[in-house]
């Protein structure tokens, strides 16, 4: 049932070469209902995205602007005079990167920009470096967490409470933005105090989000779950601004407290632009709407960046390789295009200006053909028309939103199943085509994937009758309205008479038929489904099974079954020194010490009992289901050091993917579900057996 994989706590470094990736693909927002439409296309809504500027390209300014300005639409205009920005497109044919541990140490956070440099902080220090040139570095003193800049002037600020500068998860509120010189990293005047205090800020893990933006900056207390709050600042009076955060779901975290983004003006509304493993993302804080700025190849870990306007690039910071450079711990940038005051300069890849925004209307799926034809979820615009990426799906219209189209998969999707708008019944899942009733045992007592109730069927012709599904109501086949947001009740057996009533927000549902969403019931409807909450067990009886033994998982990996070897193996080429074109990139000498004093039991091997790493956290992410598999597990080990040395920290996740057993998830999501409800020794004896 399980394949198994093995994630390295870094991967060998490759490079690879992409070129600029379309721009501005839009995603509907989560929470977005149908038929409210932005109007992007002709004659809608509110007209945003209206008229396109193909093949225009940016007016030149003779003489050339100077320092501190751009040229728009063919004039100069300071930088500090500007009303908007947003990014166009980054050129990722045209980066620098460099190692920057050797003067920061591991990772951490914290990443601005100047006139000329990118600052990044890691456990050692903060450091500056050449924002077009980055190799080398000067380190800056003791790390600082809260740095963030004026995108317009380049200024340099830390977040601080009560002259305090911010320490990560240690500080719970910022009152206060304490000025910096920008090349030594010093405070360079008294702080700007805030008319009022942003906070309460996280202790429990979650990320919140620092976005550097034209004479403001914005914080976000939350990027996903409850009590969202986002504080604008504006930098020339210290007037803070509060609003509802948008859920910034999926942003790729950093080792630190926040990521690092930028904040944008377009048409008037302002957006927040945050990193994904594959994309760069644009989200409105009006109303939570999503677009992507730019699709990449791999962009790693890439949790925070920022822009120089003054320079046009775009800096980042990433651990290990990406399409953008191979580094243990990475700082550059990439030429860039901006889109200033609405004009707008489009490079060849993306020409046509949709309203501030560049796009291919050959290839970009939410300009497809014209600028505003959005493409449905999944689908690809191929010669400026829509099609779904994979050959096999079609275009059908989408159940909860009939207005709108999704690509969907004949072959499994229980709502098309074979074809559009054939759904499968409650519980039947869509095997190859077919809508396939799954087996089950009625009368054990257990409510099965297949079964509406089990109540041991001592009597029949009960509520729960002795094909667990629903009950017959006299004449009437069963009790059923079609709505799966009531319950059924039959009130006269011998007339058939029912009674419909309304279920109570948060009653389970039934939507799509997939057992890996949680559907609820909210005013009477039943709502879109999201992903269940990623499985997470860190009871440490749980993981002392030896099942998730640092031993057990390398003899499980290694073919031979000798984990020991395995170990040797893996670490010998993560404690090599890194080179790039002959150079030593970095050392790792701590790594190598690592290794060299794990302890060896009798004939020389490497005792993994004694290897100095414990599990630590046991998850499942059924919301990553994909194709032929019903999501990943993952077990986390962390270096035991780490617990009283913060500067020996180093955490290894081993991967697999649990393998459809042909019912289409339900059985495999069934089982690790039935997880939340176990503690104890129970619970150590299932999760094992799921290991």
């Amino acid at each position: 049932m399980l394949r198994r994989a093995l994630l390295l706590p870094f991967v060998l470094p490759l490079l690879h070469l992409a070129s600029a990736c379309p721009a501005a693909v839009e995603e509907p927002a989560p929470d977005a209902g149908a038929g409210e439409g932005e109007g992007e296309g002709e004659g809608e809504g509110e007209g945003e995205g209206e008229g396109e500027g193909e093949g225009e390209g940016e007016r030149t300014c003779d003489p050339a602007c100077g320092a501190g300005a751009v040229c728009v639409g063919g004039a100069c205009i300071e930088l500090a005079a500007l009303t908007s920005f947003s990014l166009a497109t980054v050129d990722v044919g045209a980066c620098v990167s460099a190692e920057h541990a050797p003067v920061t140490g591991d990772d951490r956070g914290g990443l601005a920009t100047t006139r000329d440099a990118v600052l990044y902080s890691g456990d050692v220090a903060t450091a500056r470096f050449g924002i077009d040139d980055p190799l080398g570095g000067t380190a800056l003193g003791a790390p600082k967490d809260g740095l963030v800049s004026d995108l317009a002037t380049g200024e340099l600020y830390t977040l601080a409470h009560a002259g305090t500068p911010h320490a990560g998860y240690a500080s719970d509120s910022i009152s206060e933005l304490v000025p910096l010189d920008a090349l030594t990293g010093s405070p360079a005047g008294p702080a700007l105090a805030l008319s009022a205090t942003i906070g309460p800020l996280p202790f429990d893990g979650t990320p919140s989000g620092v976005f550097a933006g034209l004479g403001r900056i914005a914080v976000q207390t939350r990027l996903s779950g409850a009590s969202r709050s986002l504080f604008v600042v504006d930098l020339a009076t210290g007037d803070v601004t509060e609003r509802a955060g948008p859920a910034l779901d999926g942003a790729t975290p950093c080792e630190s407290w926040a990521v690092w983004g930028t904040l944008e003006t377009i048409d008037g509304e302002d957006w927040l632009v945050t990193a994904r493993p594959d994309r760069l993302v644009r989200t409105r804080v009006s109303d939570g709407r999503t677009e992507v700025v730019q699709l990449f190849d791999d962009l790693g870990d890439l949790c925070g960046f920022s822009v120089s306007l003054f320079l046009r690039r775009w800096a980042f910071h990433h651990e290990g390789p990406s399409q953008l450079g191979a580094h243990e711990e990475a700082i550059g940038s990439c030429a860039a295009h901006f889109c200033f005051d609405g004009v707008c300069d489009c490079p060849e890849q993306a020409p046509t200006d949709c309203g501030g925004r560049c796009a291919d209307l050959e290839g970009n799926p939410s300009h497809c053909g014209r600028c505003g034809e959005s493409c449905a979820i999944g689908a690809a615009c191929v010669g400026g028309e829509c099609a779904c990426e994979d050959g096999s799906a079609a275009l059908c219209a989408d159940v909860a939103q009939p207005a709108l189209l999704v690509c969907a998969d004949p072959a499994t999707d229980p709502l098309h199943c074979g074809d559009c708008d054939t759904r499968c019944g409650r519980h039947v899942p869509c095997l190859s085509g077919r809508c396939t009733p799954l087996p089950h045992r009625c009368g054990n007592g257990v409510v099965e994937a297949a079964e509406d109730c089990d109540d041991g069927n001592a009597v029949d012709g009960d509520s729960c009758p002795a094909d667990c599904l629903a009950t017959p109501c006299g004449p009437v086949a069963v009790c059923f309205d079609g709505d799966r947001c009531t319950r059924d009740v039959c009130v006269d057996a011998a007339t058939g008479a029912c009674v419909f009533e309304v279920a109570e927000d948060g009653a389970p549902c039934d939507l799509d038929g997939r057992a890996d969403t949680a559907d609820t019931c909210r005013a009477a409807a039943c709502t879109q489904p999201a992903p269940d909450p990623a499985l997470m067990i860190l009871e440490p009886d749980v993981l002392a099974d030896p099942a998730f033994s640092f031993r057990t998982i390398h003899d499980q990996l290694a073919a031979d079954g000798d984990g020991a070897a395995l170990f040797e193996q893996w670490t010998s080429t993560l404690a090599a020194p890194l080179t790039i074109n002959g150079f030593t990139a970095a050392a790792r000498p701590a790594f190598a010490a690592y290794v060299a004093g794990v302890p060896r039991a009798a004939g020389g091997a490497v005792d993994l009992d004694v290897a100095g790493f414990s599990p630590a956290a046991f998850v499942h992410r059924v919301d990553l289901m994909g194709p032929g598999h019903c999501g990943e597990t993952r077990l986390v080990f962390t270096k035991d050091s780490g617990l009283t040395r913060p500067d020996d920290r180093m955490t290894i996740i081993f991967e697999m993917s649990v393998a459809d057993d042909g019912t289409g998830c339900v059985v495999a999501a069934q089982r690790f579900a039935d997880l939340r409800a176990l503690e104890g020794d129970a619970l150590r004896v299932a999760a094992a057996q799921l290991w």
